[in-house]
């Protein structure tokens, strides 16, 4: 089926999910969470891997879960925080020939309250990660001139990113290059001011902009769309 977007229905689910985040709530409402969650962003990983087969074919768009549609289950095997569910969806292409995180890939998180859409590495093991900073390190003037160009830097700003208080093992302390940095990243912000209400069409996301109720809460943007409401 074509993508047709993420419902009000589906947001609403996951806002009534944080208020009810259990696994008895869950059952109970777990069709909703298939018609309204799940299988939009089955769609979705299919309208966006027919766009990636135009711009990056070895991109990979698996809509399962667990290919590229994170489940919706927490891991709370080693955390301190034992909620059984995520108030997120979200979704991951990564190149084929790849492991899932180890190369450079497009992640994209949906939540009420915000639409997250993402490239590069995150939280790479220990040799990809000295592997990039024996890369930067070569042609760090190169590496500088691309995330300071003024273009890069309207459309995504400054890199950010957590800093090592010491180099890492292998490179300079005074290096230019800027390498104690562990982490290495840039956003781009919603524009409130446009939107469109298209679905995704040819790999291209449009975003569909709605003000949430009441004085003073933040604008809200959904991926436009309609939703029949599960079977009970």
């Amino acid at each position: 089926m074509a993508f047709q977007g993420f419902p009000e229905e589906g947001l609403q689910f996951l806002r009534d999910l944080r208020e009810n985040n259990s696994k008895a709530w869950f059952d109970e409402h777990r069709a909703d969470y298939a018609t309204c969650c799940k299988e939009p962003m089955f769609d979705f990983v299919r309208g966006v891997g027919e766009g990636l087969k135009k711009i990056a074919p070895r991109m990979v768009a698996d809509p399962r879960i667990n290919g590229s549609v994170y489940r919706i289950n927490r891991d709370i095997r080693f955390s301190k925080v034992k909620i059984p569910y995520k108030t997120n969806i979200a979704s991951i292409f990564w190149p084929e020939g790849s492991a899932k995180h180890g190369a450079a890939g497009f992640y994209f998180h949906l939540e009420p309250e915000k639409v997250v859409i993402a490239g590069g590495v995150y939280a790479p093991e220990a040799s990809a990660l000295h592997a990039m900073r024996e890369a930067i390190a070569k042609s760090h003037r190169k590496f500088h001139t691309i995330v300071t160009a003024p273009a890069f830097v309207r459309a995504f700003g400054a890199l950010t990113g957590q800093a090592l208080k010491r180099p890492p093992r292998g490179f300079d302390a005074d290096h230019p290059g800027g390498l104690r940095r562990r982490t290495r990243g840039s956003a781009h912000p919603a524009d409130e001011g446009r939107g469109a209400q298209q679905p995704v069409e040819s790999g291209r996301l449009h975003l569909h902009r709605r003000r949430a109720a009441g004085p003073g809460r933040r604008a809200r943007r959904r991926v436009a769309g309609a939703c029949p409401r599960a079977p009970p």
